[in-house]
């Protein structure tokens, strides 16, 4: 009796498995209704089929194809009709304006000021009337445009110089060198050695991570970290 329970339910997990990755992938702040409605449903569809082994699977099996197929067959719609990716998605909207708050668009969007406000000061604006344009995005967050007068100086506002720094790319992680990354840049493994070597790593097992910049200044972490002992004190001991 439990083997065929087993079974059923590794079935199950491969299957979703593969059909969550056709069927893309999207950061939750990103998911429409539609998307929360899918897990929904499959989700149940799940609960209702996963250890029940009376129950058909390919009756399940067929209705949950057809369902993410039919969900892909939405999304690539979306990408490629403007209009229905409006209809599906809705449109941003602007809720702030030169300073001022739009309130017609609040409601539109159901949106309550103390909400707007409370968004506003989680990325660092604390008066609207600093804010140029505030727009409420499709995804539910707000995009803020600060006025010229309120935003941080950078090295352009100076007329400064400023050297390309580019991405870092992992050299070393948890002791396994990632070859592809070596390559990309033009470096090889017994370069990567003779530098871990320099800085007192003999052994790629002694280094949980390492990545080079782009000025080709090497970071290493090693597995030990060579601290006697920490200064800074997180945990509450509570009362001595």
């Amino acid at each position: 009796m439990i083997l065929p329970v087993l079974l059923r339910v590794t079935m199950i997990f491969f299957v979703l498995l593969v059909l969550t990755r056709l069927a893309g992938k999207k950061q939750l702040s990103q998911s429409t209704y539609f998307d929360f409605i899918t897990a929904i449903a499959v989700g149940d569809l799940v609960a209702e089929n996963l250890a029940d082994p009376e129950k058909p699977v390919l009756p399940w099996l067929a209705g949950t194809v057809l369902w993410f197929a039919l969900t892909i067959a939405l999304d690539l719609t979306v990408l490629k009709n403007r209009p229905i990716a409006k209809l599906m998605e809705g449109e941003p909207s602007v809720v702030i304006e030169n300073g001022r708050i739009l309130e017609k668009n609040l409601a539109r969007n159901f949106l309550r000021v103390d909400d707007l406000l409370a968004r506003l000061r989680a990325q660092g604006h604390f008066n609207p009337s600093d804010v140029e344009f505030a727009i409420f995005e499709t995804d539910g967050t707000v995009s803020v445009l600060a006025k010229s007068q309120a935003r941080p100086v950078t090295p352009r506002d100076l007329g400064l110089f400023t050297e390309y720094e580019g991405v870092t790319r992992e050299l070393v992680m948890e002791g396994r060198v990632i070859q592809s990354n070596l390559k990309a840049i033009n470096l090889s493994e017994e370069w990567l050695r003779a530098e871990l070597l320099r800085l007192g790593y003999d052994d790629l097992q002694q280094v949980f991570y390492a990545a080079v910049d782009s000025q080709g200044k090497l970071f290493v972490d090693g597995y030990c970290d060579r601290i006697s002992g920490s200064r800074v004190q997180i945990a509450d001991k509570g009362p001595h």
